[in-house]
């Protein structure tokens, strides 16, 4: 959570050719990543995409602060003008 402002300091971030980390939010014990998914691209399969996130982070240095109490929100919207969201999900624990 420390390096929030760090991060937020390098955004928006584009981290391939559909998606752009925009925003970082920290409350408390709980960091909330938001991204956009780019025009012409889409998320095919949520669930398998979210299992792919956690896998990630519980691999991850992140898994110590999420085994000491913290969360992780990962948020995906749709690029302009729909803004739409797409999913979020949270994570708080790890296998």
């Amino acid at each position: 959570m420390e390096g929030a402002a760090q991060q937020r300091r390098l955004l928006p971030q584009k981290l391939d050719d559909a998606t752009t980390f925009t925003e970082i939010h920290v409350d408390g014990t709980t960091a909330e990543y938001r991204y956009l998914i780019g025009a012409g691209y889409e998320l095919q399969n949520f669930a398998a995409f979210e299992r792919g996130v956690r896998a990630k982070v519980c691999a991850s240095s992140m898994k110590s602060a999420v085994e000491s109490g913290a969360s992780f929100v990962y948020t995906y919207s749709a690029a302009p003008p729909s803004n739409r969201q797409l999913l979020s999900f949270r994570i708080s624990s790890c296998p």
